[in-house]
């Protein structure tokens, strides 16, 4: 999942939506919470993997950013997000003995 940054656009500060902002909150909510009873039911740490780094990397510049009062954010922060919000869905639904569900996203 590595990313070229072809478009400058996709590097770009704009101002975050409310739904961006929301989102955000339930990704570091869900996160957290899905490690957390990984923990409990398995016994061990849930290691993020590493095609995700990159995401968690930008998740995390965001998060300074918003503790900051910066309420912007990138495409490519928000394609960050979106990733870790379906993995995290997945992971969710892989401790439960779900069938994983794509998230359809409205742009």
């Amino acid at each position: 999942m590595s990313r070229k940054h072809n478009k400058v656009s996709d590097t770009i500060l704009k101002p975050s939506s409310k739904d961006t902002l929301l989102l955000f909150t339930a990704v570091g909510e869900r996160m957290e919470d899905v490690i957390g009873t990984w923990r409990r039911v398995n016994q061990t740490d849930l290691l993020i993997p590493e095609v995700l780094y990159t995401e968690v990397q930008f998740w995390n510049r965001m998060k300074v950013r918003y503790e900051k009062g910066d309420m912007r954010n990138t495409r490519d922060e928000l394609r960050a997000l979106r990733l870790l919000a379906q993995w995290s869905l997945d992971m969710n639904c892989k401790l439960r003995n779900q069938v994983p569900k794509i998230i359809q996203w409205k742009d």
